[in-house]
């Protein structure tokens, strides 16, 4: 016949105590209790606890224990190794990037004149603004190739300029363990000063039950923007009533909006500047649908009087067009 007790590893040890005369110490993670029947000699274990190994394989000991029962109990236990492991991450190497070529000609004026088939095709190129707006104003790189995360900042309004941009706080680096944090100033123009941050990550976290520790490289750009300022909750702009500054500075300010940029033109009127332009992007079908090409005009207007200015680019026209072959079917078999 046999039988399985659940016995605790204590009274294993208890039991030790009243058979030998001797305490054993045990100090292990697991244990298994067995219980052999005194006629056929058979066995079988239950597990108390379990504990996830690594690559070094546990240590196995047997003690066997007599009673007044005439059954022997054997208590086997196990020790083993925390499962730990370290991860490294490095950043992406910066690739130059080459401007699509387009199969037709455009003009803000003829942006909402466009075929379906020309959204689509604008919609899936890797275009950049400057690839087909000829005096765009672009971020310069001061030098330093950068493939990371950017953000446009604001510098509120009685602050100094140089102390914000050089304050710690101002950047990714201070919201979680790091090391070999780096703050750097690249350089500057009349419409932005640039700034890097670089550094190590550590994170601390669990895959599959191991407990592992990543190094992740981080990089980031800090752009802060000279001719606007922050006052009560409100973003104004401060540099020159001139069409050609509205456009260099907006174009700055719009760069980190989603999507592309096709097209931009800054109409003047009596008491503002209307800053404009088209705008492309995809949104993706789900299951067994296409995604959508989604064309835009949005616009910024900037009083004259005390440079206020809409927060978020206002929407004045919008069309779509299905990418037709885009959806994508989850095979079940």
């Amino acid at each position: 016949m046999k039988r399985t007790a659940f016995i605790p590893v204590l009274l294993a040890l208890m039991l030790s105590g009243c058979g030998s005369g001797e305490v054993t110490e045990l100090t292990d993670t697991v244990a298994f209790v067995t219980e052999t029947d005194g006629k056929t000699g058979e066995r079988s274990e239950t597990a108390s606890e379990k504990s996830e190994t690594s690559e070094k394989a546990p240590e196995t000991a047997e003690t066997t224990l007599e009673t007044e029962n005439e059954k022997s109990y054997s208590v086997k236990t196990e020790t083993s190794v925390s499962a730990e492991k370290t991860e490294y991450i490095n950043l992406p190497p910066v690739t130059e990037h080459t401007a699509p070529e387009i199969s037709f000609s455009f003009d803000f004026d003829s942006m909402e004149a466009l075929a379906n088939e020309q959204i689509t095709e604008l919609a899936q190129l890797d275009l950049r603004a400057e690839d087909i707006i000829e005096d765009y104003t672009v971020i310069d790189d001061m030098g330093v190739p950068f493939a990371g995360s950017f953000d446009i900042m604001f510098v509120p309004e009685g602050v100094d300029f140089e102390a914000y941009c050089a304050d710690e706080n101002n950047y990714p680096m201070c919201y979680g363990e790091y090391e070999n944090g780096v703050i750097e100033k690249l350089g500057e123009n009349d419409i932005y000063s640039e700034w890097s941050n670089t550094y190590t990550e550590i994170r601390t976290l669990y895959e599959n039950d191991v407990l592992t520790e990543m190094y992740i490289d981080r990089a980031y750009r800090r752009i802060f923007m000279k001719n606007f300022t922050e006052r009560d909750g409100a973003r104004f702009y401060t540099g020159e009533m001139t069409s050609e500054s509205v456009k260099e500075n907006f174009d700055i300010l719009s760069e980190k909006e989603y999507g592309n940029k096709l097209c931009r033109k800054v109409t003047e009127t009596d008491d503002s500047f209307v800053y404009k332009y088209y705008n492309i992007y995809i949104v993706g079908g789900d299951w067994g649908l296409n995604d959508t090409a989604v064309l835009g005009r949005y616009s910024y207007t900037v009083s004259k009087s005390d440079g206020s200015f809409n927060s978020e680019p206002y929407l004045e026209w919008e069309t779509s067009a299905e990418i037709f072959g885009s959806a994508v079917y989850l095979n079940i078999e």
